[in-house]
């Protein structure tokens, strides 16, 4: 069987997306906080929840990047080549 290998640049790429889906949702957090007034503990309580958050926009980031190469792959492919 073979081995899979994921490049570097490919892992940094992802997790600089996921990093970046991590900070808008703690930026939404920090934005609900202030909004209703709460307690600024739950920054840090309700970090699992950002974790989670942050875990799905990433998801759905995946899906619709997969989708949007899968479509761009699709028209390549039925573009006629220059004659």
């Amino acid at each position: 069987m073979r081995d899979l290998i994921i490049k570097k640049e490919i892992l940094r790429r992802e997790f600089i997306i996921w990093m970046v889906l991590f900070a808008l949702s703690f930026v939404l957090n920090l934005f609900a906080i202030i909004k209703y007034n709460s307690n600024w503990m739950e920054l840090i309580t309700q970090i699992h929840i950002v974790l989670f958050i942050s875990l799905f926009l990433y998801a759905f980031s995946a899906i619709v990047r997969i989708l949007y190469s899968g479509l761009r792959n699709l028209y390549r492919s039925f573009k006629k080549p220059a004659e």
